[in-house]
């Protein structure tokens, strides 16, 4: 679909008074990345060949019928004219959280980890179990070592929800209610065990 994206590049909008317009197409959705250069992890991102340059971020992506679809977030330095623009829908929720309690909540486990691939399914001799997340580091002191889980740990499933990748743990665990009890199906040496972890909060 064809996609407008307004903004604000290099301070154009304080001399015309308008904001500029770049149109292009909608090229991908529901995309899951992070910059090298910045560190940052973006997940259910909008890209879209729509220019977003430098100062549009913060402006909307609209559709042909003015429809505001995301707000423009990044540009991939990488790829010549790849931009990346925030959901609408995500963005309304985090209004929401804004408007009742003054600051956006995000869950935190403190664990690093990576997505199990077959060759390390197969190097931990597991056959029945397909997708999942290995634990490779636990903080001290995190929910995560509090509630038993160790390194080495391969997390399957998270509150009833089976885990396919670390992008869909991680939403997981970030829209997770902060003081929530959720259960974890792990295996560990091969065995399933379930833990129970208190979700905590990422600036806590």
């Amino acid at each position: 679909e064809w996609a407008i994206a307004l903004g604000n590049p290099l301070g154009l909008f304080d001399v015309s008074h308008q904001p500029t317009a770049t149109a292009g197409i909608i090229s991908g959705y529901d995309l899951d990345f992070g910059l090298k250069e910045s560190g940052h992890v973006y997940q259910d991102m909008i890209q879209t060949d729509a220019s977003i340059n430098p100062g549009n971020s913060g402006g909307p992506l609209i559709d042909l019928n003015g429809n505001i679809i995301g707000i423009n977030t990044t540009l991939m330095g990488e790829g010549s004219g790849v931009g990346f623009a925030i959901p609408i829908t995500r963005v309304l929720s985090i209004v929401d959280e804004l408007i009742d309690n003054g600051y956006v909540e995000r869950g935190w486990l403190g664990v690093g980890i990576q997505t199990m691939t077959p060759a390390l399914f197969t190097a931990f001799n597991i056959t029945s179990i397909k997708s999942g997340v290995l634990i490779n580091m636990v903080r001290p002191n995190s929910p995560a070592e509090m509630g038993g889980m160790t390194q080495g740990d391969i997390v399957i499933q998270f509150d009833g929800k089976k885990i396919h990748d670390t992008a869909s743990f991680q939403r997981m665990v970030d829209e997770s209610q902060v003081g929530k009890i959720v259960d974890l199906n792990v295996l560990r040496s091969g065995l399933k065990k379930k833990l129970h972890i208190k979700i905590g909060e990422i600036n806590s």
